[in-house]
């Protein structure tokens, strides 16, 4: 009984890890640029939307995702470069089958939502941070060089509990994209 516990494990670990080194979701589209006193980022999640997880909002199941976006001062030959600032962003999709329409709610834009019939619509806007504003040029220095990290994974908390032990075993609930890297100067 024992081995055949130890080997259902290791079977789900296998099948996870395979999962995790196939999957391919990443942040892309980055975009750093200063407008009037402040620094600004866009970018996009990619491949985040598995036909599962299409399937799962389209039921009813609150999805968030969450992205962390860390800026630091870059500093050659130091081994950790001092951070300035970092924000996390969460946007989460609720659909209503009673309406037929996706409500999705984005924290960098307060509680205003954004509601579609459009699940494409809905997934586009799920995936993409725009004109976000991450720090005031006055925390930065002329000449010196930065560096931003972004990173995007789903948030597995808003998952009801009791679907939790079901899709315990999916890798569908689990993603998270590696750290996006990119240095600019200021």
């Amino acid at each position: 009984m024992k081995t055949r516990i130890v080997t259902f494990i290791a079977l789900c670990c296998l099948l996870s890890a395979s999962w995790a080194l196939g999957q391919n979701v990443y942040i892309n589209n980055v975009v750093i640029t200063k407008y009037q006193n402040s620094i600004y980022v866009y970018f996009t999640l990619e491949g985040s939307f598995s036909p599962e997880m299409e399937e799962a909002i389209k039921s009813g199941i609150e999805t968030t995702f969450t992205f962390y976006v860390v800026l630091k001062e870059h500093r050659r030959g130091i081994l950790s470069d001092p951070e300035i600032t970092e924000r996390i962003i969460k946007h989460t999709v609720k659909y209503d089958a009673l309406l037929q329409e996706y409500t999705i709610t984005r924290n960098e834009e307060g509680a205003k939502p954004f509601v579609t019939k459009d699940f494409e619509a809905a997934k586009r806007i799920m995936a993409r941070v725009k004109f976000y504003p991450l720090v005031s040029v006055a925390m930065l220095e002329t000449g010196n060089t930065y560096r931003i990290e972004i990173k995007g994974e789903l948030d597995k908390d808003d998952i009801p509990k009791s679907m939790r032990y079901i899709l315990f075993f999916s890798n569908v609930w689990d993603f998270s994209t590696p750290w996006y890297v990119e240095e600019f100067s200021y």
